[in-house]
């Protein structure tokens, strides 16, 4: 059984996290504006942490749970969760492509093996 959770994030200015179809070019590639704003946004998301970002989930998690991570970003919040349940096993999810490249990136970076995006 997999408890899900969902940390809720926006930007401070209020603008749309994450990618979308009209995010591109006829020719299916992102305009270089959009580009450098998504990779700022991503940029800014992979700082945080379980414990600034969002504290209310520790008393809720613990060793050995299944977690589902919805909209998990670049995955900064999602491998604190897999520390906290391991050996238990996370999945995060999230509709940005570029988000899920970083997230496993960064997970392979820090040697978390206890997370699948």
């Amino acid at each position: 059984m997999f408890v899900p959770i969902s940390v809720i994030c926006e930007d401070r200015a209020g603008k749309e996290c994450g990618m979308s179809a009209n995010d591109t070019s006829s020719s299916g590639k992102l305009s270089a504006e959009r580009e450098r704003s998504r990779s700022a946004l991503v940029g800014a998301f992979q700082i945080r942490t379980i414990e600034e970002s969002a504290p209310e989930l520790l008393p809720y998690i613990g060793p050995g749970m299944k977690v589902l991570d919805i909209g998990c970003g670049p995955g900064s919040i999602t491998m604190g969760v897999a520390n906290a349940v391991a050996p238990g096993e996370v999945i995060g999810t999230d509709p940005s492509e570029y988000s899920i490249d970083e997230a496993m990136r960064n997970a392979e970076d820090a040697g978390i093996e206890n997370v699948k995006f």
